[in-house]
């Protein structure tokens, strides 16, 4: 149900139209050239070059024409959603044409890729399983991160939102708010949006109103606060989930945003639920 491939095209290389009955992911190395898709009688002409990548929608005539000078290399990735029932309907859910470049950083699209044609190449049971989860996160990655993001809470109401939606920094947001808890850095999100240090840190800061720390650790916390009221797991389980790696970090932020410490909010939390019973 998973095809992952790798391709090098010389000079003399030309691709007939194709289409397929799932949808395919290209990542384009090396070289130079354009793609062409057509989807329900409209089409997109997208100029390929290294570090781009593209969605080609299932039953999508498409073809690839190279610069002869320069042909392309690429790395493809497709699923076929008839072998795997939890990726029925992902086509529709699925960008469609170029993925913003941006994205493609925040993704790691290429390193994952890359690890995509080691499993494969593996025959072993353990890796042939990892191929397949592998291939349906980064599928599922692109359709988490192009969804309609929702207004984040963690927004102060003196943020700038007349920046447009495609804005990096925008973007950048829209992914943070789903990876808190992974090891971000301010340098890191610095590079993904293709800034220096200190414009990042001014347009971040006009989106949110916030610092980049403070917009981090505030929905870390919340999502502490989420643990602590929904759930029994301990502290030391609740500060690794919510992104610390240090709990005597986690006490200290959460004490300086929720104005006490962890196991008082939850021994509040469990007052109220106990007072409200008797009533």
């Amino acid at each position: 149900g998973v095809r992952v491939f790798e391709s090098y095209h010389d000079s003399i290389f030309a691709m007939p139209a194709s289409r397929h009955h799932y949808p395919e992911l290209l990542y384009f190395r090396t070289g130079r050239g354009r793609i062409r898709i057509d989807v329900s009688q409209h089409h997109q002409t997208i100029i390929c070059s290294p570090g781009q990548c593209v969605i080609v929608p299932s039953h999508a005539a498409h073809t690839i024409e190279d610069d002869h000078l320069c042909p392309l290399s690429l790395y493809g990735l497709a699923i076929d959603p008839t072998k795997i029932s939890a990726c029925a309907g992902m086509d529709t859910l699925l960008p469609i044409g170029m993925i913003p470049p941006q994205q493609v950083l925040l993704l790691d699209i290429e390193n994952r890729l890359r690890r995509l044609l080691y499993l494969a190449a593996q025959p072993e049971p353990g890796p042939k399983l990892a191929t397949v989860a592998s291939a349906i996160d980064v599928f599922a990655s692109l359709i988490e991160l192009n969804q309609p993001r929702r207004p984040a809470e963690n927004t102060t109401a003196g943020s700038n939102n007349s920046i447009a939606e495609t804005d990096e920094v925008t973007e950048y947001v829209s992914w943070l708010d789903k990876h808190f808890f992974d090891n971000v850095t301010l340098d890191a999100a610095s590079a993904a949006c293709g800034f220096s240090r200190r414009k990042f840190t001014q347009r971040f800061k006009d989106r949110t109103g916030k610092t980049w720390l403070q917009y981090v650790q505030g929905l870390r916390i919340t999502h502490a606060k989420r643990l602590l009221d929904e759930t029994e797991s301990d502290v030391t389980s609740i500060a690794f989930q919510s992104g610390f790696a240090e709990l005597s970090t986690f006490y200290r932020v959460f004490k300086r945003i929720a104005g006490q410490t962890p196991l008082d909010f939850r021994d509040r939390t469990e007052g109220n639920l106990a007072r409200t019973d008797r009533q």
